[in-house]
């Protein structure tokens, strides 16, 4: 059956105006709210680096490798993100509408790059044009593009495509190469598992029955292997990994599997959406880790069958997304989140091309733009109330409450949101969040001291002290909580201890600036050297 697009859809303009309004009107919904206040606040609204117009930003951003300067830049080294990030706020200040704009506008580019490549792969025809669409109207993106924080997946997302886009376009040659390798690099450093984007530019040359560009491809996995360790010691240092699922990589594998299985279903729409899953640890004995295992082992056997019956196509789509997940799965690096969205922005790409081929392969031609029209119908509507509850916190975190009923950072998150407009509500929440966490994370710990700074707020010293105390004896070394149990015990008469406390602080935390403060105004300079404060501090709430 012949794919050519009807004489409307021939023109070269419509496609790209078409896939750029659906793009925005699904994301139009969420531009009008403000900030999720999720890692996007600390991020951007209140960083100071972004908030220093000097030169002393940039070269910060590029070249501060020390632990305090990586954890106010959100604990990587993501130089490509963050300057682009620095130079938004330059331009057009740190409006959270403004900035989401933008941020939709850089979207739509990546489009763009990834319907470029599309068009080299199936060719220019109906096919590609579903496959762009499947892939820009698809929820699991709205995590990135409604959140001021996942300007790093839209980043790289955008150098991705390019790199792909000019790999496949692009006459082989020296220039060719260099385009290519500085778009990985540049993908690299906005999102670290772009380094991925090497092995899908090889698959690309599998899927056309091209000849590998030995020049291109060597550059590009020079560059992402280097960048891969890169990442890798900075994350170690600043403390970025967790630990192993089920404590060892063949656990890992059996606690993975059935998140496998679960992206697959979130890119069919089956499984409900949440900005974080609960990702029990398993073994080799789990019920359903087995089935998942198993489900996986068919899904490549099936497609195993097929290459060697002559169709290539499902056994490279496959791979296609098992390159995308490498970074995510665990197995190799375990990461603070086991499963989420935002893992799926490159790996959709293989679900998106199988989308394009199957309706494209539709005989009958009303029935092939019905499906085609009703699917992007689906997509752009679910695209829409997704970024909706993304741009509004306490939606959000409600939703995340309810889906994640293991997860802390739910009703955490929602305390955080609720302490002004309703303390009530929040105070709840906290207290869910320690009932589900009871301070084994740092989560647990936040929501102590957040609920230990709404009741001593509230005229509840007694209670406060008393929570504060248990954070302490958990967390004896964490100076925000001594900062704040130290001002309690102050505040009710134990003057010494709280000094005492206040000066532990300052000893094993010298660049903590807030104890200092908190012993200033009470007992004047205190007999602690002053350290050298680092130019950039996260900082933390205190009383």
């Amino acid at each position: 059956m012949s794919e050519e697009v009807p004489q409307a859809m021939a023109r070269p303009w419509l496609a790209p105006l078409l896939l750029a309004t659906l793009v925005v009107v699904a994301y139009a919904p969420s531009l009008p709210f403000g900030y999720l206040h999720y890692d996007d606040d600390w991020l951007i609204e209140s960083n100071p680096v972004m908030h220093d117009a000097s030169a002393a930003a940039p070269y910060a951003i590029l070249f501060d490798l020390s632990r305090e300067t990586r954890l106010v830049l959100g604990a990587e080294y993501l130089p490509v993100r963050d300057l682009v990030t620095w130079s938004l706020v330059r331009v057009l200040g740190t409006n959270a509408q403004t900035l989401r704009v933008a941020m939709l506008g850089l979207y739509v580019a990546a489009m763009f790059a990834w319907r470029a490549w599309f068009r080299r792969m199936l060719g220019p025809g109906l096919a590609a044009e579903l496959a762009a669409l499947a892939f820009a109207l698809h929820p699991i993106h709205a995590e990135s593009v409604a959140w001021l924080a996942g300007m790093k997946d839209v980043l790289a997302l955008l150098f991705s495509g390019l790199a792909l886009a000019a790999y496949t376009s692009c006459p082989a040659g020296a220039r060719r190469a260099i385009v290519v390798t500085l778009c990985v690099a540049a993908g690299c450093f906005s999102k670290a598992a772009s380094v991925v984007v090497p092995g899908l530019l090889l698959l690309s040359d599998a899927w056309r029955g091209a000849r590998p560009d030995r020049a291109a491809l060597s550059a590009s996995f020079v560059v992402a292997g280097l960048a891969a360790a890169l990442h890798a010691g900075i994350g170690a240092r600043v403390g970025m990994y967790a630990t192993m699922p089920g404590g060892d990589r063949v656990s890992a594998i059996a606690t993975m599997a059935p998140v496998a299985v679960r992206y697959a279903l979130r890119v069919v729409l089956v499984e409900p959406a949440s900005i974080v899953y609960d990702v029990p640890d398993r073994d080799w004995t789990d019920p359903i880790a087995l089935v998942s295992l198993a489900l996986l082992g068919a899904s490549f056997i099936a497609c195993l069958v097929l290459f060697r019956r002559g169709e290539k196509r499902p056994l490279l789509l496959l791979g296609m997304a098992c390159v995308a997940l490498a970074p995510v799965s665990q197995v190799f690096a375990p990461i603070q989140h086991r499963m989420a969205d935002r893992y799926l922005f490159v790996a959709l790409a293989a679900p998106a091309i199988a989308c394009g081929l199957a309706l494209a392969r539709v005989q009958n031609e009303r029935a092939r733009w019905a499906l085609s029209a009703g699917l992007a119908l689906v997509l752009a509507s679910s695209t829409a109330l997704r970024a909706m509850t993304l741009a509004s916190p306490a939606d959000l975190w409600i939703e995340t409450s309810e889906r994640a009923p293991a997860s802390p950072v739910g009703p955490y998150q929602l305390g955080a949101t609720l302490e002004r407009s309703r303390p009530d509500v929040a105070e709840a929440a906290y207290r869910e969040a320690l009932v589900r966490d009871a301070m084994t994370t740092d989560t647990g710990r936040r929501a102590a001291d957040n609920l230990a700074i709404l009741l001593a707020s509230s005229a509840r010293v007694p209670e406060a002290t008393e929570l504060l105390e248990r954070a302490h004896e958990r967390y004896p070394h964490d100076p925000h909580v001594g900062n704040n149990l130290a001002v309690l015990l102050d505040a009710r008469g134990e003057h010494e201890r709280a000094r005492a406390m206040l000066l532990e602080v300052m000893r094993e935390s010298p660049r903590y600036p807030q104890a200092r403060i908190s012993y200033s105004a009470r007992w004047g300079e205190p007999p602690v050297p002053t350290p050298e404060v680092p130019r950039y501090d996260a900082g933390e709430r205190a009383l």
